[in-house]
């Protein structure tokens, strides 16, 4: 009796052996899918280190809690980063090119801190949103010189100067149609009224003619 209960023991402690190597193994491979940032597989091979812990009464010690702390941190950095993503595309095609910076900048923080590099989607996104400032940045300087031009009587160049503020915006996919509309309204009135002084000059010059 005595021996059969040396030879439970023995087989008892083998087997904690054995689910001590298998936690190691599964923590092992845990590294490795984080390192591949393949997080879903990393937390099932996490849910099975804690399951043979539990069968085997293994303690879930300070190096597994942290474990276990790090998977949920990249999993929140990395869904945050997909947010971020979604949050780029949709500000892009609204063409508000300043929020669309600042969710690329936070997106890119989200992956710096989970130690992954940017992938080609970000890459993507980034001349995206780069090339929108310039197309804004284009637009507000066209807008401004064809204001100038108004000013100055340049009519031509100002319709010149309002048509590529205009195409540059539309890249950019803003709508600025009603600041547009008002500065083309300026450039007809103000055609309109060089046209108005041209023929009442002509007019009081074939008067003047006539009355000669």
């Amino acid at each position: 009796l005595r021996f059969q209960g040396l030879e439970r023991r023995v087989q008892l402690k083998l087997l904690q052996e054995e689910a001590e190597g298998t936690v190691k193994e599964l923590v092992r491979q845990v590294e490795e899918k984080m390192k591949s940032f393949d997080v879903e597989d990393a937390e099932n091979s996490f849910k099975e280190v804690e399951k043979v812990s539990a069968e085997h009464s293994i303690p879930m010690g300070h190096d597994l809690r942290l474990l276990k702390a790090r998977i949920q941190e990249l999993a929140d950095l990395l869904q945050r980063a997909s947010a971020e993503k979604v949050k780029i595309a949709s500000c892009l095609g609204a063409g508000d090119v300043l929020e669309a910076r600042t969710a690329l900048i936070e997106a890119k923080k989200c992956l710096q801190q989970a130690g992954k590099q940017l992938d080609e989607e970000l890459i993507c996104f980034e001349e995206q949103v780069v090339e929108a400032e310039k197309k804004q940045k284009l637009g507000k300087s066209k807008m401004k010189e064809a204001e100038m031009n108004v000013e100055a009587g340049l009519l031509e160049e100002a319709r010149c100067a309002l048509e590529e503020a205009r195409r540059a915006f539309e890249e950019a996919k803003q709508d600025k149609s009603e600041i547009i509309s008002e500065l083309q309204e300026k450039i007809m009135n103000e055609e309109i009224r060089r046209e108005t002084e041209k023929r009442a000059a002509e007019e009081a010059a074939a008067r003047k003619k006539a009355e000669e």
